[in-house]
């Protein structure tokens, strides 16, 4: 394997923004992240970043400003020159997220409505860096005309000990239920973040319900206070297949109708975790130079929805 952590900076054309769902997926599958997809021999090392790239990350964990570029940056590929200082290398597919009848929300999380983008999954940190596997996923939702609707899910801070199975647990946006025991990385962490977030451990879910897919803004927006990410048992099963292998080959292996997550509710209707609806990837799963350029925001403003 090679250790090259660089490639030739994408950005999307000039009027990318205005461009329908479908055509935004078409240039960003087809367009990038296929395209760049790394062969076996070339996929970059799970390893810490060399010694010479430390300064330029630390800039940035440092900076108040590009800490609030995670927060407000609405393009779908990192600003040029930016590195991808935590989840480094993943591997991304083609999603779709298909809500159920009985769902009480609105926008992408309405009742029967069906989302179409991408999902990365990837590590919070190197495997070998702590005696513990940190599985996240980066979900990024298209709309016509408008920014895409992203969501960051991870089951744990300190992660899951030596299992690697990607779907081993649930994952969540809103991780400060029974999550106190962090360590000390974690802690430097929340208090970098907490210069430009409250509440360092807990995103909103929010903004899924503020538009549909064709780009209409929800007039009166209806949000759970929580969604869960429950692994399919059948993404559980693949990987248990495959212990302790590079996550990135056997996500490859996986079918590209494979169902992935249900997507579980919490809220003052259903104080209980309920399901709402699923997501299924829709193409094979692709480590790739340009899938690592995928930038999900952290929402984290002031609700717009009313929350149940």
């Amino acid at each position: 394997m090679t250790t090259s952590r660089t490639m030739a900076p994408p950005a999307t054309p000039g009027d990318y923004g205005h461009w329908t769902a479908d055509q935004k997926l078409a240039w960003l599958w087809d367009g990038l992240i296929s395209q760049s997809a790394f062969k076996p021999v070339d996929l970059p090392d799970l390893v810490v970043p060399p010694i010479s790239e430390i300064p330029n990350r630390a800039k940035i964990v440092l900076s108040t400003t590009e800490l609030t570029k995670t927060l407000e940056y609405t393009d779908d590929l990192l600003p040029v020159g930016r590195p991808k200082i935590i989840h480094e290398f993943g591997s991304a597919a083609c999603v779709t997220m298909t809500i159920g009848p009985n769902s009480p929300y609105t926008g992408l999380l309405a009742p029967g409505h069906t989302s179409i983008g991408l999902i990365r999954m990837s590590l919070a940190a190197p495997p070998g860096l702590r005696k513990s596997f940190i599985p996240g996923a980066g979900l990024k939702f298209l709309v016509d005309g408008q920014p895409s609707l992203d969501l960051v899910a991870v089951n744990h801070t300190n992660g899951q000990g030596r299992n690697h199975n990607l779907f081993a647990n649930p994952m969540s946006h809103d991780i400060t239920d029974g999550h106190n025991e962090l360590r000390l990385p974690q802690r430097i962490m929340a208090v970098l973040f907490r210069r430009v977030s409250p509440e360092t451990r807990r995103l909103r879910v929010d903004q899924l319900t503020l538009w549909n897919s064709d780009g209409q803004r929800e007039p009166e927006p209806v949000s759970p206070r929580r969604l869960i990410f429950r692994p399919r048992v059948e993404a559980a099963r693949f990987f248990r297949r495959h212990p302790g292998e590079d996550f990135r080959f056997t996500l490859r292996r996986l079918p590209d109708d494979s169902p992935l997550f249900d997507v579980v509710a919490e809220d003052d209707v259903y104080p209980e975790p309920t399901p709402i609806g699923s997501i299924s990837c829709t193409s094979k799963f692709v480590a790739s130079a340009g899938g690592d350029r995928l930038f999900f925001r952290h929402w984290i403003g002031q609700p717009e929805a009313t929350v149940r």
